[in-house]
């Protein structure tokens, strides 16, 4: 009776696997079923668009100079989005890249605290992923948000800087 059953299932699966993909080859209906099996899930088409940018220098007794890059990211993704993360990247004459910070949208310093803060400070501060106040959470499509990137120990040759969007993750409802 149990070898009866056996045979059942497996020619049940076979029928199944002829009628899914046409054909009677065993070694092609185990293709299609490793290939479905290893198509893994697409993130839904879209982007995380950089805004208009300004940049500008602050003196920190601490720290030195800082080069700070501000702008915004919007969501260009069909759903909300989460933790939108911007790569700055400096370069020197000849278009070299000398440095690249990453930071998180929604973590904006006053010039203020950028004035006095440690840079150890900063950068927790541009480590939140979830943004000041929650500010990262659930970006709903076309909603943008400020980001703030603080570079310090600027090397001599500075001479443009870039920022493009380094990361996002679909927001969970």
């Amino acid at each position: 009776m149990f070898l009866l059953l056996i045979i059942l299932v497996i020619a049940g699966g076979y029928g199944y696997l002829f009628v899914t993909t046409g054909t009677t080859d065993i070694m092609k209906m185990i293709q299609s079923v490793q290939q479905q099996l290893s198509t893994a899930p697409q993130q839904p088409q879209g982007e995380i668009r950089i805004g208009k940018t300004e940049s500008y220098y602050v003196d920190n007794p601490q720290t030195g100079q800082l080069f700070v890059i501000q702008g915004r990211a919007s969501n260009g993704y069909p759903s909300a989005q989460s933790e939108l993360s911007v790569i700055g990247t400096l370069y020197k004459q000849g278009g070299e890249s000398i440095v690249n910070l990453t930071a998180y949208c929604g973590n904006i310093i006053s010039k203020e605290e950028l004035k006095s803060a440690t840079m150890a400070t900063i950068t927790t501060q541009m480590d939140n992923p979830f943004g000041a106040s929650l500010s990262n959470v659930n970006i709903a499509p076309g909603q943008s948000l400020p980001f703030m990137l603080v570079f310090d120990n600027l090397p001599a040759e500075l001479n443009e800087f870039s920022v493009e969007a380094a990361s996002s993750k679909a927001a969970s409802n």
